[in-house]
């Protein structure tokens, strides 16, 4: 449970980070947010789940996406 936790917050902190370099990550934000609020009273609906993981990495690959890695072979 700690670690599903920390997946969604992560993805929601990482997509707050970024806010002001792309306005339109917020949209996926309140996706995941709207989803683990509906996830507390709500059953599990496993067709939904690849749906929310996908705007869930929006907001990690917005993190990621202006990162450089420096390869030297």
């Amino acid at each position: 449970m700690i670690l599903f936790l920390g997946i969604f917050i992560t993805g929601i902190r990482n997509g707050i980070k970024n806010l002001e370099k792309n306005p339109f990550i917020l949209a996926p934000i309140m996706a995941v947010i709207a989803y683990m609020v509906q996830a507390v009273v709500n059953i599990a609906i496993p067709i939904t789940t690849p749906i929310f993981f996908t705007f869930m990495y929006m907001c990690v690959a917005e993190h990621f996406k202006n990162k450089t890695i420096d390869i030297n072979v």
